[in-house]
């Protein structure tokens, strides 16, 4: 009997690695199928984060957590070819580009992205770009500023347009927040701050601490291997809603003030919001050249191919979190071109 058990152990046993080794092999053809579109250019997929929280966040779901991003990290490096930008741009112009070609991005500055997310790429030896807005080094985004307010509100209710909202658990914050952002977010920048103003100063809970990066964890960021510092703007604005003058001033600033905190060159930079051609425009692709970076991110969807425009290369928003749907969105995405 012992015998019998033991047997039927090595046979479990090799039917996982025999799985396994399936399982990787299936990933690892379509990702080259796709990333060189079954024969022809070879693509690269960005990927684009922003936060990595510990713990699910009912009021912005979305974000993924660090239990979730270890295991994106521990699939995109058994399956794919995982290139700093940078070089990937170097070997897109040169139609150099491996198969599977993955490049790792983060938006904003979130302190997260130092404290939680650098540790889980260091111990996959994965390289990353960070792009960072220079205002948000001394005070959270206004959106954050208001996602805080509700979560630590102890306000009861809230009104809004003449409807009131309960804010008595997660749920309903959550809820309140969904309706906050359709109600006010396509208002004009002076009447949507005013209203942010108001309904913060209405919820009554204080400015988040420690929720951005300061200069000094950017100084160890850079200073990190495998780490490259992009520019998103000084203060985060849609350069289509302002003057050209503006415009330019906050892609030149945000490059210049950025190298002056980490003593190194500035390369690239993501738009802010960055959906072409409705955030940015081409006047301001050219102002990006002009200053001197390489190379510029949007957020549209899609991926890069050799004889696309550098200066505003799709990147991708993993949104699926099981094994299959992340990776075969990732194949998915090398059929897209340029939008």
């Amino acid at each position: 009997m012992q015998l019998v058990a033991k047997i039927k152990d090595i046979i479990l046993l090799l039917d996982k690695v025999f799985e396994r080794t399936l399982s990787r092999l299936f990933y690892r053809f379509v990702m080259v199928a796709c990333s060189n579109r079954l024969i022809g250019s070879r693509r690269l997929n960005i990927l684009n984060y922003h936060r990595v929280v510990t713990e699910h966040d009912p009021l912005q779901p979305d974000y993924v957590t660090t239990e979730q991003f270890v295991k994106e990290m521990q699939w995109i490096s058994t399956h794919c070819t995982v290139l700093p930008l940078l070089n990937a741009v170097i070997l897109l112009k040169d139609n150099k580009l491996p198969h599977s070609a993955v490049a790792i991005t983060f938006d904003d500055g979130y302190a997260d992205n130092y404290l939680d997310a650098l540790p889980i790429l260091q111990r996959f030896d994965l390289p990353a770009t960070f792009f960072v807005t220079v205002e948000y080094l001394k005070a959270a985004p206004k959106w954050d500023v208001f996602v805080e307010s509700i979560r630590h509100t102890k306000q009861q209710k809230i009104e809004l347009k003449g409807r009131c909202y309960a804010l008595t658990n997660d749920v309903k914050k959550a809820y309140f927040f969904q309706q906050a952002v359709l109600s006010i977010k396509m208002l004009e920048d002076e009447q949507l701050n005013i209203q942010l103003a108001s309904l913060v100063e209405q919820l009554g809970a204080q400015p988040p601490i420690g929720l951005m990066m300061d200069s000094n964890m950017l100084l160890s960021l850079a200073g990190s291997n495998n780490v490259e510092i992009g520019a998103h703007g000084v203060h985060h604005q849609i350069l289509s809603k302002v003057s050209l003058a503006e415009a330019f001033l906050e892609i030149d600033k945000s490059k210049r003030d950025l190298e002056s905190i980490i003593q190194k060159k500035v390369v690239g930079q993501a738009y802010p919001n960055g959906v072409y051609p409705i955030d940015f425009h081409d006047e301001h692709i050219e102002m990006a050249k002009k200053v001197g970076y390489g190379y510029a991110v949007s957020t549209n969807l899609g991926s890069v191919g050799p004889t696309d425009d550098l200066f505003r290369m799709s990147r991708i928003g993993p949104w699926r979190r099981d094994k299959f749907g992340f990776l075969l969105g990732l194949a998915h995405n090398y059929w897209r071109g340029q939008r």
